[in-house]
């Protein structure tokens, strides 16, 4: 008997040795990494910095011009009240969320398949994922969203299993994370309708629980996801009123399925100052050729089905579903000109898809799993490393802005006036110039702080410009960075 405890207690120790092991490399890897130390705020992350600098009363102003949720800025703006507003201090807030990401991934695949070596492979996977790691160093709410909906998923599928057919502790918490999530991003709508078509289907379809004792059940998690929802509600209805303006996201085409699996396993390029949607990674082969390997792959998996012990089964159409039903959502949504489908805002989705694939390895033979991950880690190797050394330099004009005199900063476009006026604080007063007000309906840029009128710019003026041909006899050249040329005004 005190060997048998003497062996659970030293295999336990080796499993928590090796848990936190992989845990602590993960977090290593995401803050080591150029993206997260190197690379500047590019303008997405720059709104982040801005609006959580702002006292509260402000920050909700904004808030309501924008066509986000609160939850992530106001958690964002408790963090940075604790350990800073700079850039690397607001990153590493996605950096935590990113480790209960994976802590939760760990517990929940340990109960799905109830084997520890296993799940050990698979957290090895997410953590080498360049997708997750992507948003595990961004300022943005999309880590944050992705761990809502994976423990949401978590809560889901011990209530499910267990059979549990009346309102319980498992159930309030799946109503409580899936009431956060839509309190992050909108883009949670689609997936709780998700969640509710496949609890539809597995309880009356396949379970034959009474429609009526269902119904009950889903009105309480209803009601409890509503109560959560309503103070935002009002504010949510302005933001649906007024709409978004994603013009800037392409329209899909049928192939691009290709393409988005090959970046849920490979990323995309991180965002940069000079603003832009990243691309995707370089590889090998281009992404919708690397894709359309990924799927045959996944359908040669397939093959391992009869292997899967019932619950792994279970999971892998629990996951399966939810994905192709919130895929379905946001081509439902597209064809009402949303122009939704991007890897941003897929990226919570993913696991899903990441996850349904670990489980077509998860037979008792581990070693079929081992051979899965590193195929993986190898195929990671080959790809095309982002170099951020030739960043637009906002760190170092914001020097240069400290010590010279000017009260005025002008900029050409709204990327370089919100990433600047991150990195330069609020000492000058900083400006857009709109010369057609072609940025005049941009929430995040209040219309009180756009100059049209070119003439009146005081002298003394600094002008932050991409366009390096730019000439005129009263201005000269103040600093050149490449990318970003700076000019004072120095006559009238």
């Amino acid at each position: 008997m005190k060997m048998h405890l003497r062996s659970w207690w030293e295999k336990k120790l080796y499993v928590r040795g090796i848990f936190w092991g992989i845990l602590l490399f993960a977090i290593l890897r995401a803050i080591g990494g150029d993206g997260f130390l190197v690379r500047e705020f590019w303008f997405d992350e720059a709104y982040s910095g801005n609006v959580v600098r702002m006292p509260w009363r402000e920050m909700f102003a904004m808030l309501q011009r924008d066509i986000h949720p609160p939850l992530y800025y106001m958690l964002l703006k408790l963090w940075g009240t604790m350990f800073g507003f700079g850039d690397i201090a607001l990153r590493s807030f996605s950096v935590f969320i990113y480790a209960g990401f994976l802590a939760t991934l760990f517990v929940l695949l340990k109960k799905i398949t109830n084997n520890l070596p296993f799940a050990l492979l698979s957290l090895v996977f997410f953590a080498a994922n360049p997708f997750v790691l992507q948003y595990a160093q961004e300022a943005r709410m999309y880590m944050l969203l992705a761990f809502l909906v994976l423990l949401a998923f978590l809560f889901f599928w011990q209530a499910v299993t267990a059979s549990e057919q009346s309102f319980s502790r498992m159930w309030l918490g799946f109503a409580c994370t899936m009431g956060f999530a839509l309190l992050t991003h909108y883009t949670a709508f689609i997936v709780l309708f998700a969640f509710g078509i496949v609890w539809a289907w597995q309880q009356i379809v396949r379970e034959h629980v009474p429609l009526r004792a269902f119904l009950l059940l889903a009105a309480q998690v209803g009601i409890i996801i509503f109560l959560l929802f309503l103070p935002w509600l009002p504010i949510f209805l302005q933001h649906l009123e007024r709409g978004s303006s994603l013009d800037w996201n392409s329209a899909p085409r049928w192939f691009d399925i290709f393409a988005y699996a090959h970046i849920f396993l490979y990323g995309t390029a991180q965002g940069t100052a000079g603003g832009g949607v990243p691309r995707a990674f370089d590889f090998s082969l281009s992404p919708i050729a690397s894709g359309a390997v990924i799927l045959v792959i996944f359908a040669i998996c397939v093959g391992f089905w009869g292997r899967l012990v019932p619950q792994s089964r279970t999971a892998f159409s629990l996951f399966g579903s939810l994905f192709l039903v919130t895929i379905t959502g946001f081509v439902f949504a597209e064809m009402h000109d949303t122009h939704l489908i991007h890897a941003r805002y897929l990226f919570f989705v993913s696991p899903f898809f990441l996850l349904a694939l670990t489980l077509l390895v998860s037979t008792r033979k581990n070693i079929i799993a081992l051979a899965f991950v590193a195929c993986y880690l190898i195929s990671i190797l080959l790809l095309q490393p982002q170099h951020f050394d030739d960043e637009y330099g906002f760190r170092e004009i914001s020097l240069i802005f400290e010590n010279n005199n000017a009260k005025l900063i002008v900029y050409s476009d709204p990327f370089l006036y919100l990433v600047s006026r991150f990195y330069a604080g609020k000492t000058i007063a900083h400006v857009l110039f709109d010369e057609d007000n072609e940025f005049g309906s941009w929430a995040v840029i209040p219309t009180g702080e756009l100059k049209e009128d070119w003439q009146s710019l005081p002298l003394g003026t600094i002008y932050v410009t991409k366009d390096a041909a730019f000439a005129a006899p009263e201005w000269q050249s103040l600093a050149d960075y490449g990318k970003l040329t700076l000019l004072q005004k120095s006559k009238l």
